[in-house]
């Protein structure tokens, strides 16, 4: 090569290439390196370049309007590199191209006949990396070994922390997702070192054959900076070429574009907008035909979907630009038809065959539970997709002969098959399902503290965001929160409701060791700890009595406390990188839907944070995102947390029903240590040892003493929490006796602090062992480990003989027979009194509106003493005194009486007894009764109270005609009265007066006309909104 470096030309666009030297018909290779404002380092890559053990035929530098000095930065440091210089505007593969052309130019021989192309080479560099003394030679190399090869790519390392690996080669999932693989800021120690295919490699070091090259058109146009290497190795693996990775070839990169270090000016300057429309595009430009029309709904819900995720995260700029993406690629089909009718040529290979070379479904569920724990990640979460900072390539499958490894394909299943966090799901998805064997079948999950899902996820809205709730007489009892993170994910579920509980319920145990998995990968560091810990936390008794009692509540706070612990920590940060204030607002999110099923998890986690705000008061950044936290979910609850300072039982009440039997009153201290929360399905004492000897264990040891305090630290937290929380007592609006409350996540925050001291000292163990002569010691030791190690299985054992059955159950969710449940949705909406003998001979009863109680109803239906009337009538008719009950009954809107089996023969002849009750047969075991006399929702009634006529009515709002009629008649609503009910006539508002002391009536002129009455829902709207 020549040492004169050349002179810049007139023209911008023309290239200034030194002579060349290479023989003619010799391997000749042309590296071309994009400039753009990458001053800082150039120096770098001019002495890698010229360090090259096997040096570049040619060097071509594409400067593309850069305002620095990058371009002759890069040729001070390798005089011998030509010039090309571009607009700022112009895209990365446009810069290649003119480069590539230039380059091979300027050698003879290496261009112009089909195996002279074939032996020469285009290797592609960014000015931001710095390729290895040996990159070229290892990557030329590793092409020799098999002539299929097309292109190559190197292992790609971190620019600044030289260990940290970045890339090993790339895929994409079917969501878009860039996926390389990788943990988490993994460190290259060799063990990606196996030569195989890929779908893609990173432009960064790209090694291409210039008659494949050629042949695939380079980069993609349509794609002027993110995602170009994907889609030009997916375009390669079609056309029948290899694309392999050279491990031993290493190139550091500084990934500057992707993590914002340098302003874009070939497209727009939002990254994620411009990365995400990227990577859709791809998918639809080169999936198979048969999947495009399934793509295009899935991508664009999928995006949506991101879209609100961002925006609950605070991030409304990542937000719009999701939406943008999808709106950006489906607004132009004919981009997307264009390419594929160019890539349509090339797809030699059967689709099948590169498609496994793509992400695994199996892997998107994987990635989207990090994705979830990634809202908490020191960056933004839009980044991940574009840095690729803790991913690596995944190879999804044996490839056919084309595509064949050298690795046996059997062992690279068994290699896959054999990852700690696949193991563990599958684990403890199979317990589970043992465990749960009796609940599979019809039906739907009720019993205990969970009353039956509604049918959809619009019945949860409505029922979330309504005033007044169609339970019992009526209600303006404020909707539990909880209803609204239910509706959500039962909206992502196809509406399904019932889906919904049972994901949250018997899912809890696998998606609770999933998220504990995430939070020991940065807390653990031994991988096989992790996954102990893992299936431990899973596994801890409290949530087995969780599933067992029917406690959603506590089963969703296990499966989030492992994220928001993972969320703290990097809120506070350490030293591997800065507190982060994304992650304060996604752990205040995440605290938030925490606090909604179990109000009491605000308590614990204020009293953690507040902790650590006192040891961090020096820092003010700190001290402030741990306030973002904490205020978060006081102001994403509202209205409901308006109510704590009135009803401060609610702090202690959680997503369900609390009733007799259920829990168990004044837990001695003890139980609570040993993690025993009591109630239904509670697993014995004695399973909770290992983990405080375990614990206790750690204490004698300095090895990261400061995190088994802070397990210590939590533990304690939980357990004074706990206590309080058994010493007292809980109870509904409707409910007329307190019952004790249950301790159960207060037990899981105990466990889980145990836990966490635990695994330290497990991971320490052996060598604390070995470090000691021989003793007492030893023996001790060793048996304690040898409990804690085993935990988990006697846990699941235990847990797999008891099952998760009683009083947990699968049953038909509708009390009512069909043809009642028909008439609750007549213009009349009557209603049916059901009544039951329990054990102690002691009657109940319920006030049903349709087809039985639901979801939510429990905290939102009326207060006990607005039942006084109808529960002395029930009272009377039951006990065969009186006479006037089905009137009473008639009034409150009541059309049936129905006793459910097993029928109580001499309860039946009491009812017999009753005028104006009509017995009906039933074919369901139970004893049904009809009243005489008519039942309306909405009644007609004169000056003395005489019903007149029956008026249709709405669930809630009611419109009907009135007849013209006597002065002081009533139109009477069997609803509680309340002063937001509104009524008018013909437009003329109406006056409210309550009716025998409960109903909501309105008088009525002597005129006719159309009666309107309504309930104002402004002020519920207002605080939404």
């Amino acid at each position: 090569m020549s040492d004169s470096a050349p002179a810049r030309s007139d023209d911008p666009a023309t290239p200034v290439v030194a002579p060349a030297v290479t023989p003619a018909g010799t391997l000749a290779v042309v590296a071309v390196v994009v400039a753009h404002n990458g001053a800082r380092w150039a120096a770098d890559l001019g002495a890698a370049l010229a360090d090259q053990t096997r040096a570049p035929d040619r060097v071509v530098v594409v400067d593309t309007g850069s305002r620095d000095d990058t371009a002759e930065d890069l040729r001070a440091a390798f005089p011998a590199a030509g010039l090309v210089t571009l607009d700022r505007r112009t895209s990365f593969g446009s810069a290649i191209a003119k480069g590539a052309t230039a380059g091979w130019a300027g050698i003879p021989g290496a261009y112009g006949s089909d195996q002279a192309s074939h032996a020469s080479w285009l290797w592609v560099l960014h000015d931001d990396c710095a390729p290895a003394p040996d990159a070229l030679e290892e990557l030329l190399a590793a092409a020799a070994e098999d002539g299929r090869i097309g292109i190559v790519g190197p292992k790609v390392r971190d620019f600044t922390d030289r260990r940290h690996l970045l890339e090993v080669g790339l895929t994409i999932a079917r969501s878009g997702r860039r996926e390389t693989g990788l943990e988490p800021r993994e460190e290259d120690q060799g063990q990606h070192d196996d030569l195989g295919s890929v779908l893609a490699v990173g432009s960064a070091g790209m090694l291409v054959r210039r008659d494949v090259w050629d042949q695939l058109g380079g980069f993609d146009p349509n794609l002027p900076l993110f995602r170009d290497d994907v889609d030009l190795g997916w375009r390669a693996n079609l056309a029948g070429h290899r694309v392999a990775v050279a491990p031993r070839a290493v190139v550091h990169h500084v990934q500057a574009a992707a993590r914002g270090r340098r302003t874009i000016d070939a497209a727009t300057r939002r990254r994620h907008l411009l990365d995400r429309r990227g990577a859709l595009y791809v998918l639809l430009a080169n999936l198979p035909g048969r999947a495009l029309w399934l793509a295009y709904p899935r991508l664009v819900l999928a995006s949506v979907a991101r879209s609100v995720g961002f925006g609950l995260g605070k991030l409304p700029g990542l937000a719009v630009d999701e939406l943008a993406a999808v709106l950006l690629v489906v607004a132009r089909p004919d981009r997307v038809w264009r390419a594929r009718r160019a890539r349509r040529p090339l797809r030699t290979v059967p689709d099948a065959a590169v498609s496994r070379l793509l992400a695994p479904r199996g892997a998107q569920v994987a990635r989207a539970l990090e994705s979830l724990a990634g809202v908490f990640s020191l960056g933004s979460p839009g980044s991940a997709d574009i840095s690729a900072r803790g991913h690596r390539a995944l190879e999804t499958g044996p490839s056919d002969d084309d595509f064949a490894d050298d690795e046996p394909a059997g062992v690279r299943w068994l290699r896959r098959l054999a990852r700690p966090g696949l193991v563990l799901g599958v684990a403890l998805a199979v317990i589970t399902l043992v465990a749960s064997r009796d609940l599979i079948g019809a039906g739907r999950l009720m019993g205990g503290a969970l009353l039956p899902a509604p049918d959809g996820a619009s019945d949860l809205w409505a029922t979330y965001v309504g005033t007044w709730h169609d339970v019992g007489l009526g209600s303006d009892t404020t909707a539990p929160p909880y209803l609204a993170a239910m509706a959500a994910l039962a909206t992502l579920l196809a509406g399904k409701a019932p889906i919904a509980v049972e994901v949250l319920l018997l899912a809890a145990v696998p998606l609770a060791g999933l998220t504990a998995l995430l939070a020991a990968r940065r807390l653990l560091e031994s991988p096989w700890v992790r996954v102990w810990a893992a299936a431990t936390y899973a596994l801890l008794p409290a949530t087995a009595g969780a599933i067992a009692g029917a406690r959603l509540g506590t089963s969703v706070a296990a499966v989030l406390l492992p994220l928001l612990a993972l969320g703290a920590t990097r809120v506070v940060g350490d030293g591997r990188a800065p507190g982060s204030w994304s992650s304060a607002w996604a752990s205040g999110l995440c605290l938030a839907v925490m606090a909604s099923f179990v109000p009491v998890s605000y308590v614990i986690a204020a009293a953690l944070l507040l902790v650590v705000a006192v040891g961090a008061a020096r820092s003010v950044a700190v001290v402030a995102r741990l306030a973002v936290v904490l205020v978060t979910p006081v102001l994403l609850l509202l209205p409901w947390t308006l109510e704590l300072p009135t009803r401060p039982g609610l702090l202690l009440l959680e997503a369900g029903l609390p009733g007799p039997g259920l829990s168990d009153a004044a837990l001695a201290p003890v139980r609570l240590l040993l993690q025993s929360s009591g109630g239904p399905g509670a697993l014995p004492w004695w399973l909770g040892v290992p983990l405080v000897l375990g614990a206790l264990s750690s204490l004698l040891s300095q090895h990261r003493r400061r995190l088994v305090l802070a397990g210590w630290a939590t533990a304690g937290t939980g357990l004074a929490v706990g206590l309080a929380v058994s010493l007292s007592t809980v109870s509904t609006p409707t409910a007329q006796t307190a019952v004790a409350a249950w301790p159960g996540f207060p037990v899981v925050v105990v466990a889980g602090g145990l836990l966490l001291a635990c695994a330290v000292g497990v991971e320490r163990a052996q060598d604390r062992l070995r470090g000691r002569s021989f003793g007492w010691r030893q023996p001790v030791a060793l048996g304690v480990v040898g409990l804690v190690v085993v935990t988990p299985l006697l846990l699941a054992g235990w847990w797999m003989l008891r099952g998760t059955d009683d009083p947990l159950a699968r049953l038909d969710p509708v009390v009512l027979p069909p043809f009642v449940a028909a008439d609750g949705d007549e213009p009349a909406r009557p209603r049916t009194v059901t009544l039951d003998r329990a054990a102690d001979g002691s009657i109940t009863y319920a006030l049903l509106r349709d087809t039985g109680p639901r979801l939510g109803d429990a905290e939102t239906g009326p207060p006990y003493e607005s039942f006084d009337v109808l529960d002395e009538a029930v009272g009377d008719l039951v006990s065969g005194r009186g006479g006037d009950e089905a009137r009473v009954l008639a009034e409150h809107a009541v059309r049936y009486l129905l006793v459910t089996p097993p029928v109580d023969a001499d309860l039946v002849a009491t009812i017999d007894a009753v005028p104006g009750l009509r017995r009906l047969s039933t074919d369901s075991g139970a004893a049904l009764w009809r009243l005489s006399q008519s039942a309306s929702r909405l009644r007609l009634v004169d000056a003395d109270g005489a019903s007149l006529a029956e008026l249709p009515a709405g669930a809630e709002a009611a419109a009907a005609a009135v007849p013209a009629g006597a002065d002081g008649r009533l139109a009477v609503l069997a609803e509680r009265a309340d002063p937001r009910w509104q009524a008018t006539l013909d437009g003329t508002p109406l006056v409210a007066q309550t009716v025998d002391g409960w109903a909501q009536g309105f008088r009525l002129p002597g005129r006719g006309g159309d009666l309107e009455i309504t309930y104002d829902q402004t002020e519920r709207t207002r605080w939404l909104m």
